[in-house]
């Protein structure tokens, strides 16, 4: 019942947004303008993405180095085929398959790996900001751009304290250690106050031992409860344990924290990954042939990287493309040219990383149809 009830909100929200898409669209216009596309720069593109998702297999790499040595070419191999599933898949379930892999085949806790799959959100975010407040310094001071800026340091800084807070101070351990204290002290109340109090009725007797009031039932009945009542907080005690050891293992992940040279080299990594994204679009924007300034590339990989947060269905319907045409809207490109550039450079890194990813899947003998019923959906 809840997955149909999730499936349903996600159907929702991604139509809102095909709403936006469609409305006041001139399809006509829109097929004209796809038409004008000149196909030799497809191979440019296609390079561009190969290039740009190796970075992030080489970031991905470096992220986990201090908990599991993996060679590169697998960490690319493996990043191509997750660029695929997020596609494919609702919720960015790749980046789950990611923790899922590793975790499996190294033999490694997959709540640590994930905890490392989204660190590595910190980098793009340090990068975007850092093109965002770029671009908007040097090029526009369109009100859209400025907010979105302001939503990405917001969502930065607290990103960062949040980690920072997490990985040194230890806070779930003790947050848990209190709420059990409370528990304890609850329970010691209880004991105390049950003594003192007889609510339970029992059984007396007369001399001549007929029973005068009480029964076996109704103290069988008091002792039921009470025992009830230390099970079920016995059992939020385990709960919370389990929590804490979830968490914990999810921090762990952040140990790349106490190596200041990888940070480093991960966000140079994090640099060229969102440069090479930049590349994309330009060289989708060549081969339509539009006069437009290369700097509203920055604002598109801002507008995408915060739609993705959006929930929606698969193929990322929705939330991409309105993104694309808010993004070229501060230059005052018409819907039609925007959505067409969105549709040629979201199919061809949809069939590119498709490609990839049957391979890496056929190589390593796993099943979609297993990927898609392990808790992806």
């Amino acid at each position: 019942m809840k997955i149909i009830i999730k499936k349903l909100l996600l159907f929702l929200i991604t139509c809102i947004f095909i709403f936006i898409v469609f409305i006041n669209l001139d399809f006509k216009e829109l097929l004209n303008e796809i038409k004008h596309f000149d196909l030799k720069y497809i191979i440019l593109l296609v390079a561009s993405i190969i290039t740009s998702l190796s970075f992030r297999g080489l970031l991905f790499k470096q992220i986990i180095e201090k908990t599991v040595k993996i060679p590169l070419l697998e960490s690319i191999e493996l990043v191509l085929t997750c660029a695929s599933l997020n596609i494919v898949l609702p919720a960015r379930a790749g980046d789950l398959f990611r923790a899922y892999f590793i975790g499996n085949k190294y033999h490694i806790d997959k709540i640590k790996i994930f905890g490392s799959v989204m660190f590595e959100r910190i980098f793009d975010i340090i990068i975007i900001f850092c093109f965002q407040t770029i671009g908007i310094f040097l090029f526009t001071r369109n009100k859209l751009a400025v907010n979105l800026c302001l939503i990405s340091g917001i969502i930065l800084i607290t990103s960062i304290t949040f980690i920072l807070i997490s990985y040194k101070y230890k806070w779930t351990d003790k947050i848990c250690s209190c709420l059990s204290k409370l528990i304890s002290h609850n329970n010691s109340a209880q004991s105390i106050d049950n003594s003192q109090n007889i609510t339970c009725p029992r059984k007396f007797h007369d001399k001549k031992g007929e029973q005068l009031y009480g029964s076996d039932e109704q103290a069988q009945g008091c002792d039921t409860k009470l025992n009830h009542t230390f099970c079920f907080n016995s059992l939020i005690k385990k709960s919370l344990n389990c929590v804490n050891n979830l968490c914990n293992s999810f921090i762990m992940g952040f140990e790349i924290i106490d190596s200041p040279k990888q940070i480093i080299y991960s966000i140079i990594s994090a640099a060229f990954i969102w440069f090479f994204e930049c590349l994309n679009f330009f060289i989708v924007i060549q081969g339509f042939n539009c006069d437009i300034h290369w700097s509203v590339t920055i604002f598109l990989i801002c507008f995408i990287a915060l739609s993705c947060m959006i929930p929606s269905t698969s193929i990322f319907i929705g939330p991409y493309q309105v993104a694309v045409i808010s993004a070229f809207a501060i230059y005052n490109v018409s819907k039609e040219t925007a959505l067409a550039i969105a549709l040629v450079e979201q199919t061809t890194i949809t069939i590119t990383s498709s490609i990839f990813a049957t391979i890496f899947l056929l190589k390593n003998h796993i099943n979609y149809k297993d990927i898609s019923k392990r808790n992806f959906d």
